[in-house]
């Protein structure tokens, strides 16, 4: 298990409520199981794209919690800001967080998946931004953070701020090219045919 998977990470942007999973949720395999359509997970890695039961979902949920974390995503809705209340609504995505170290720098690799009937309405661009918002001002308690870093009421200390993000796509998805290209990131490296974009937190607080 993973030091992010043992917290609870939770923020808002302008029209979304994101919060970490909650494995024992009502109706969460159905919904898994009904947003990751042959569309949505086209371009996904092979272990994200046969989720077709329960006991699937359960084997790629504890693959991807024993590596990292995932976030729920959920609609706004007017004086309702509690977790439990998101819960209740019909997830529309979700995002991947996986912390690595380079060179003694600790990053993060991210990624979404967004339902089907809500693309094309830079929900995914708004989510991702809000992520890199999010991990950028975190910061463990013995991490080099100033005081209002620590302060901050929305931030989780115990997760480690972010240097730099990387985000991984095949060539073909144009779309998820566009939203990282919006958000800043650039052009890496190839490996086994996905292609790997970096944005450096730095970056990020500049545009604050």
């Amino acid at each position: 298990m993973t030091e992010l998977s043992m917290y609870h990470i939770a923020f808002r942007t302008q029209r979304l409520q994101v919060a970490s999973l909650n494995r024992h949720q009502a109706g969460l395999h159905q919904e898994i199981m009904a947003m990751f359509t042959a569309r949505v997970s086209r371009y996904l890695p092979p272990a994200s794209q046969q989720l077709r039961s329960p006991l699937e979902v359960d084997s790629w949920l504890d693959s991807m919690m024993q590596t990292g974390m995932l976030l729920r995503l959920t609609e706004q809705v007017d004086g309702d800001s509690t977790v439990n209340g998101s819960e209740n609504r019909s997830a529309i995505g979700y995002l991947f967080v996986f912390p690595e170290q380079e060179h003694g720098k600790r990053g993060y690799r991210v990624g979404y998946v967004l339902d089907e009937a809500q693309w094309g309405k830079g929900l995914a661009t708004e989510a991702m931004q809000g992520l890199l918002h999010y991990l950028s001002d975190a910061c463990l308690p013995d991490a080099e953070c100033s005081e209002r870093d620590v302060a901050t009421p929305h931030l989780a200390p115990e997760v480690s701020r972010a240097t730099y993000f990387i985000a991984g796509i095949e060539p073909a998805n144009v779309a998820s090219l566009n939203v990282l290209t919006k958000l800043g990131f650039e052009f890496d490296e190839t490996r086994q045919s996905v292609d790997y974009y970096r944005l450096a937190a730095t970056a990020i607080a500049a545009a604050h």
